[in-house]
């Protein structure tokens, strides 16, 4: 079990008025979440009362005792986001698999799905991250034995 300690009035108030004024939903949830652990609430207590992983909770937790205040933003990330989310992946997916050797068609279908352009290399890194992560088998029929799906530009 893990409780914030040490935490003077002033830096009380000052989470407090972030946690009410805040401009970034996460930050003044990570502000509820140090004010209410300094109050006696659990880890557990805390999963339920903001619905996230008790893992989330430690990582607050540490940004916190680490960094204080700029613990509680978001740090930079590495790389672009996905141009596609994980439901329109999911479609690109099977469009690959009805026309395997055709990806221009491919694309046309992503574009027309979700109103996103597409290249083939974004279709290419897809397909390759797909086969690497092992999640290739929606491209497998009934047998367990993999099938090659081959893609021609």
């Amino acid at each position: 079990m893990r409780f914030m300690r040490n935490l003077t009035p002033e830096t009380q108030r000052l989470l407090r008025r972030c946690s009410k004024e805040s401009q970034q939903h996460r930050v003044r949830q990570r502000d509820h979440g140090i004010l209410l652990s300094f109050d006696g609430k659990t880890t557990k207590e805390l999963m339920h009362i903001f619905d996230v992983e008790r893992l989330t909770i430690y990582h607050w937790l540490d940004a916190w005792e680490r960094r204080h205040f700029a613990g509680l933003y978001e740090h930079a990330k590495c790389g672009r986001p996905p141009k596609l989310t994980e439901a329109e992946q999911e479609n690109a997916h099977h469009s690959m698999a009805q026309h395997p050797q055709n990806m221009k068609q491919v694309i046309h279908l992503i574009e027309q799905e979700t109103s996103k352009r597409v290249s083939t290399k974004t279709s290419k890194r897809l397909l390759k991250k797909t086969a690497r992560s092992g999640n290739d088998s929606r491209f497998r029929g009934n047998d367990a034995r993999p099938q090659t799906l081959a893609v021609y530009v």
